[in-house]
């Protein structure tokens, strides 16, 4: 009987020892499943945080290098045309390219046929084809086109960020003391320099290049009229190292212009057109050719034969102050001669 009893407790004390037991085991099971739970979330959060400053970085690298290849591009461009231009305040450059681009967003594309996408690279496009269209459609001589139509060079250089940066030489068209573009004699050329530069930034910016334009024949001698003839582009003031000499010397060729197809043409008129025409071709080095004192020398001595042997009506300005042009002519020799005594 009392084993029984005995046993009995001693079963009933195994019991309750193993539901103590279990319980314990219940408790250190739970308490693990927290600290596994937290800490499972902390590490999720630790590597999410990982993750996200590594995009973080990749962003910034990212932009980075696409920045310095941007800069690599203009460095190339300028070499190209021999370090003849610069290209100034690059970041700002940058930025009215790319103005969404920065630290936390980035993209190598631009969508210049979406409307308000493209930041100011369509505001450029935009500026060279109004100065195409004005070019093609210049059909006679038209100074408030010719106005115009350098607005528009002005206004592309200044959007592509050019200055030029050698020292001024005869030709170079200022306002402000400031290179506007580089030389009324070689306009044309920088026009389509400026579309090759437009061209390499639309393709780095994942387009393709401009369409070509229909050919067209850019009003150069209107445009040497307008300057040496007349006041030249409205508010605007072209260079020349010696302005006398020059503006006479181009009165003298633009009078020769207009007789050479006169009844009473001889072929003086011919010849002097075209010596001085030469003097003042496209894309030519004037400066170069007025410091060959023979050249010039002999080039003076003509016009003033010219000048003394040809009668000279009202159609020119050269007719109005014939006496004047031939003692600045003479002038000119003279200063010539003691160049060469010295």
């Amino acid at each position: 009987m009392l084993g029984a009893i005995i046993g009995g407790a001693m079963n009933v004390f195994v019991d309750i020892g193993a539901a103590w037991l279990s319980a314990i085991a219940a408790i250190i099971a739970a308490f693990g499943a927290i600290f596994a739970a937290n800490f499972t979330r902390k590490t999720l959060t630790f590597l999410t945080k990982q993750h996200e400053d590594q995009q973080a970085l990749q962003r910034i690298q990212m932009y980075q290098s696409h920045k310095e290849a941007f800069m690599k591009l203009l460095d190339e461009l300028e070499q190209t045309y021999e370090n003849r231009y610069k290209f100034t305040d690059r970041d700002r450059f940058y930025r009215s390219i790319f103005p969404e681009n920065n630290f936390n967003n980035f993209s190598t594309s631009v969508d210049i046929k979406q409307k308000g996408s493209s930041g100011e690279l369509s505001d450029k496009i935009a500026c060279y084809q109004i100065l195409v269209r004005e070019i093609l459609t210049y059909t006679s001589v038209d100074f408030n086109k010719l106005d115009n139509i350098v607005t528009w060079v002005m206004r592309l250089k200044n959007q592509l960020h050019i200055v030029k940066i050698k020292k001024y030489k005869s030709g170079d068209v200022i306002l402000d003391d400031k290179m506007l573009f580089s030389n009324i004699f070689y306009i044309n050329r920088e026009v389509h320099h400026f579309k090759y530069i437009l061209d390499n930034l639309i393709i780095f910016t994942g387009n393709t290049f401009l369409e070509k334009n229909k050919p067209y024949i850019f009003p150069y001698s209107d445009l040497l009229d307008y300057c040496l003839l007349y006041s030249g582009p409205r508010g605007l003031k072209v260079y020349f190292n010696n302005e006398l000499l020059v503006k006479t010397l181009y009165a003298v060729r633009d009078h020769a212009f207009r007789y050479r197809d006169e009844e009473n043409a001889t072929s003086d008129h011919e010849a002097i057109f075209t010596k001085l025409s030469d003097l003042f071709k496209e894309d030519t080095e004037l400066d170069e050719k007025l410091g060959n004192t023979n050249y010039v020398y002999n080039l003076i001595d003509s016009c003033i034969k010219y000048l003394y042997n040809h009668k000279l009506d009202g159609h020119s300005s050269l007719s109005v102050q014939r006496s004047k042009f031939i003692n600045n002519l003479s002038d000119a020799q003279k200063e010539l001669i003691a160049k060469k005594d010295r």
